[in-house]
């Protein structure tokens, strides 16, 4: 069957741009290209940011060097609401866990996704927290823009047989340059949990002006020797701690990795993604119901559709 020519036109700009977006050059070049498609956007969302901001503390601060922020209960009291909900939603969902590990996906043998868009509809408690003063606040300031909630979800880590891969190994996220992860642990987490590991950002860049001062493939899977030869294992922070501590990184920057679980131990994970409007590259992203918040500019504009699909590769 022949495809179409603007089909074909279109492919071959998605994988020119795919390959493009992996060298620096490419990237910066896609980025200005993503703002002046819509400069307005950029604008806008940057003074949303400043007013949201204004004569306010922001108290859970993201360090610009580090990239990262560990807090808990202590400093976010719905965290408690948040894991006894969680801890409903996995019981309720054990049979799809099974399902989706025999499903022939590789990456649900280790780690699953058990939220859907329809789960969010169902649990809007699942977004409010997401969309709480602190952590929009924390998320405003540390990208410099009303960021977009692109995903909410609550993932599962189980033991592998096989050798770390895809995420189980160190990587950045190729995304953006920028953007803001939340993790909540559900249950007590400790190292043979498999939990989310990083290096912060100042030393995952200076890890890689070490390897490659001239730029290369920095989106490729590292393994633990080539990072920890240039970056001791003591500089690694696991997000270990008991259930409703919780962990703000910016995984495009800093070197990470998780679901590395031992024995018959797992882990189970609120998760939150904050973007830039003008992401580099796409990535799946949940629709909410962003009418919930007509009356609520702020949260509307984190929730609005657009700029949730207009990443070029």
């Amino acid at each position: 069957m022949r495809v179409p020519g603007k089909k074909r036109l279109r492919e071959n700009v998605q994988r020119w741009l795919k390959s493009t977006s992996q060298d620096p050059a490419g990237r910066r070049m896609l980025k200005a290209i993503k703002v002046g498609l819509y400069p307005w956007e950029y604008w806008r969302r940057k003074i949303a940011a400043r007013n949201l901001l204004s004569g306010r503390t922001v108290g859970l601060h993201i360090d610009p060097e580090t990239a990262y922020r560990r807090f808990d209960a202590s400093e976010i009291p719905a965290i408690p609401a948040l894991v006894d909900l969680c801890r409903d939603i996995y019981a309720d969902k054990a049979k799809r866990i099974e399902e989706l590990r025999s499903s022939g996906n590789d990456k649900a043998r280790f780690l699953t996704e058990l939220l859907d868009d329809q789960d969010l509809v169902r649990y809007p408690q699942l977004v409010d927290f997401a969309l709480s003063d602190a952590l929009l606040d924390a998320a405003s300031e540390y990208l410099g823009s009303l960021p977009v909630l692109r995903r909410v979800g609550l993932q599962v880590s189980m033991r592998d047989a096989g050798e770390p891969r895809s995420s189980m190994l160190f990587h950045r996220d190729p995304e953006d340059y920028r953007q803001v992860k939340l993790f909540v642990n559900i249950f007590d987490v400790d190292e043979a949990c498999g939990p989310f590991s990083f290096i912060p950002a100042d030393l995952s860049e200076q890890y890689f002006r070490s390897i490659s001062p001239k730029g290369g493939n920095h989106w490729r899977r590292f393994s633990d020797a080539e990072v920890f030869e240039h970056c001791g294992a003591e500089k690694m922070i696991q997000a270990i701690g008991g259930a409703g501590s919780a962990v703000m990184a910016d995984t495009s920057r800093c070197l990470h990795f998780g679901s590395r679980v031992h024995d018959d131990r797992f882990r189970l994970v609120y998760m939150a993604s904050f973007g830039t409007y003008h992401q580099l590259r796409w990535s799946p992203a949940n629709y909410f119901d962003s009418s919930r918040f007509q009356g609520d500019p702020v949260r509307h504009q984190v929730l609005t559709e657009e700029g949730r699909d207009r990443g070029f590769a």
